[in-house]
């Protein structure tokens, strides 16, 4: 199994809160962000891959000795993610691929919940956070997503959107196909998620954590927030 960790925004809505470093290099219990999350996925035997942009030698810095591969991009301002992911699309193919964004910070029983999942598209969802938040699913009855949106109203919302999927390898080269036909359209401002949403109405299957500790970190709140959650 492969990572594909998501490291190369800016993080505009909190850059100038923390002095302009990349956000995933925040400390928790002295350690990163993202070494915490690349530590817990070594210890499960999964290779990391690390897709960076914006000052990109601090992220180095903070997993340096660690047997990380790193995927710079260098258009990271003129991109979102779809397109940085772009940059890590060999790492793609008949294996299972977990792509996560580097500023989602979350606890290992959640990480286990997502390597049992099924093998074809999964996305981590959280039933319990559906009155706030960034990104929400409205899902079948076999939890099984059918509509999607930051602005879903909220009768149709079931629960938010974690930031981490995985693709089972038996979907991973028509997944890789269709990056690159987005990518070729210009889609490449766009979101990652899109990539999901285009197999629609094709199952797309979720896990469900509520109850586990996560925290995204958006807004200089949200790492607050974090510290209280996570600290020892």
């Amino acid at each position: 199994m492969q990572a594909i960790i998501l490291a190369a925004g800016k993080g505009s809505r909190i850059s100038d809160s923390i002095a302009g470093v990349p956000k995933s290099t925040l400390k928790i219990n002295n350690h990163s962000i993202i070494y915490l999350t690349v530590n817990m996925l070594l210890r499960h035997n999964i290779s990391v891959n690390v897709c960076t942009g914006y000052k990109e030698e601090l992220i180095r810095a903070e997993l340096e000795g660690l047997p990380v591969r790193y995927i710079h991009n260098p258009f990271y301002n003129e991109m979102n993610n779809m397109g940085t992911l772009w940059f890590a699309k060999d790492i793609i193919h008949s294996e299972d691929i977990l792509i996560m964004s580097a500023d989602v910070l979350f606890e290992e029983c959640i990480l286990e919940k997502i390597i049992e999942s099924s093998n074809g598209f999964t996305m981590v969802v959280d039933k319990s956070r559906i009155k706030e938040g960034d990104y929400f699913f409205q899902l079948d009855s076999g939890d099984c997503i059918i509509d999607y949106g930051s602005e879903l109203s909220p009768e149709k919302r079931d629960c938010e959107y974690v930031g981490i999927s995985k693709i089972g390898a038996v979907n991973a080269e028509k997944f890789k196909e269709r990056l690159q036909m987005l990518v070729e359209q210009g889609k490449y401002r766009e979101y990652l998620e899109t990539i999901f949403f285009s197999f629609l109405p094709q199952k797309i299957n979720t896990v469900d954590i509520s109850g586990m500790q996560w925290r995204e970190i958006d807004h200089y709140e949200d790492y607050l927030k974090a510290i209280q959650q996570f600290e020892k």
